[in-house]
């Protein structure tokens, strides 16, 4: 999988889209990255405790599944990071029916393992939704989450 999906800086080092090798188009919201003529859109990913990094996505974002295994398999970091970000950012409710399925299984492949580290899920984060909900059902998020938090942990520790 070594197919470049997403461009970001570290520590804040690139913001620009020339700084990221990429050329403006006449839509102002996509650039061009002349080697392969592949289009990338702006996006704030991943944040390393920090703040979120700058950098760029190729259009189209791949789907929820695709972005998990570039978490696991990928070898190029911007990638990992950059599919943690979206993941973490746009399919909450995904990652949590997931990370209960994996949680199942009583033999974690090493590949869930680094999936789990990457977006952080041992810490107890409600990772939820919480627009339009009411504070009963924000914590019964945050206790699903905790409980999926407690679970990674043994399994990290196991």
């Amino acid at each position: 999988m070594d197919r470049r999906y997403f461009m970001m800086s570290q520590h804040f080092n690139k913001s620009s889209p020339d700084e990221f090798g990429l050329v403006p188009t006449t839509n102002p919201d996509i650039f061009i990255l002349p080697q392969d003529n592949s289009k990338w859109k702006y996006r704030q990913l991943y944040d390393f405790g920090w703040g979120n990094e700058e950098g760029y996505f190729r259009i189209p974002l791949p789907d929820f599944h695709t972005l998990l295994n570039i978490i696991m398999f990928s070898d190029i970091e911007d990638n990992i990071f950059g599919a943690a970000a979206v993941v973490l950012s746009d399919y909450p409710e995904e990652l949590l029916k997931e990370c209960k399925h994996i949680l199942h299984d009583e033999n974690i492949p090493l590949e869930y393992l680094k999936l789990f580290k990457i977006l952080n899920l041992d810490k107890p984060l409600n990772r939820s939704p919480i627009i339009g909900k009411s504070l009963s059902e924000i914590s019964q998020d945050y206790e699903i989450w905790k409980n999926i938090a407690d679970a990674v942990r043994r399994k990290m520790d196991g």
